[in-house]
C-alpha cells in the first residue's frame, strides 16, 4: 500500500523564496508606479500654474525671444544725433586711459556722422583717426595702429560704401546701424569684388562722446555666393 507525501523542509524553503520573489516584484512595481505617478502630478501642477520651461523646442519655435523680448519703450531708436549733456557724476568716473583719445573735432561727432569719418579716415589711410573712433577693446589706439592697418592696406581702393541705415529694430543702450559695403583685395586674383553686410553699433561714453562699439558680420557675398561670416552675430538686426 502507497504511503502519502510529506512536505520536506526543502520543500518549505521553496515556497518561501518563491513568496520571496513575488513581494520583491510587487515592491519594485509599486516603486516604479509611485515615481510615476508623483512626476505626473508635478508636471500637471505646473501646466496648472502657467509656467513654461526652456526646452530646446520652445527655443527652436521663438518662445524663448518672445519671453525675453524687450518692450516697445525699449525698442525705440537710440538718439545720437545731438551731443548729450555730461552730468558732474559721469565726468567723476570717467577713465580716460580706458577710452581712445580724441581730437576736438572726433569728440562731437554723432551717430551717423561717426561712420561717416570712420571709413572716410580709412579711404584716405588715416588709420590713426579711425582706429580712435572705435571702442578700445576693438582698436587702442595708443598702440594697435599697425596691427589695425595691415588688413585695411591690402584693399584696393579701401570700402566702396553701397548704404548706411538705422536698424528697424533698435536696443536701448546703443544704436544699430546696417552697412552694406564692397571692397576688393589688391593680390587677389578673382577681380571680382566682396560684398559684406555688417551691423555697427554705437555707444555713448561717459564723457558724452560716441564710439563705435561693435561690427558685427552678417552676411558675405562673393560671386554671388554667401561664404562664412567671421564673426557670427546671435541676432540679426539688418539683413
Amino acid at each position: 500500500m502507497p504511503t502519502s507525501h510529506r512536505p520536506s523542509s526543502s520543500d518549505a524553503r521553496y515556497v518561501f523564496i518563491l513568496f520571496a520573489l513575488i513581494f520583491v516584484v510587487l515592491f519594485f512595481a509599486f516603486l516604479i508606479y509611485f515615481v510615476y505617478w508623483q512626476k505626473q502630478f508635478t508636471t500637471r501642477l505646473v501646466d496648472s500654474e502657467g509656467t513654461q520651461k526652456d526646452t530646446i523646442d520652445l527655443v527652436r519655435t521663438g518662445w524663448a525671444e518672445q519671453k525675453n523680448a524687450p518692450t516697445e519703450a525699449e525698442l525705440a531708436p537710440v538718439n545720437t544725433t545731438t551731443p548729450q549733456p555730461t552730468t558732474p557724476a559721469a565726468t567723476a568716473t570717467f577713465d580716460p586711459n580706458r577710452y581712445n583719445p580724441r581730437t576736438t573735432e572726433t569728440l562731437q561727432l554723432r551717430g551717423r556722422q561717426l561712420l561717416d569719418k570712420y571709413f572716410a579716415s580709412i579711404q584716405s589711410s588715416d588709420f590713426q583717426t579711425a582706429c580712435s573712433l572705435l571702442s578700445n577693446t576693438l582698436c587702442n589706439a595708443r598702440r594697435d595702429i599697425y596691427s589695425y592697418s595691415q588688413f585695411l592696406s591690402k584693399l584696393n581702393g579701401g570700402y566702396q560704401i553701397k548704404s548706411i541705415t538705422l536698424a528697424p529694430e533698435q536696443k536701448p543702450t546703443e544704436a544699430i546701424y546696417c552697412v552694406e559695403y564692397t571692397y576688393s583685395l589688391k593680390a587677389d586674383l578673382n577681380p571680382q569684388p566682396v560684398t559684406e553686410y555688417f551691423q555697427y553699433r554705437i555707444k555713448t561714453r561717459p564723457d558724452g562722446a560716441d564710439e563705435i562699439s561693435a561690427r558685427v558680420c552678417e552676411k558675405i557675398v562673393k560671386d554671388g555666393r554667401e561664404r562664412p561670416c567671421p564673426i557670427i552675430t546671435p541676432k540679426k538686426y539688418c539683413f
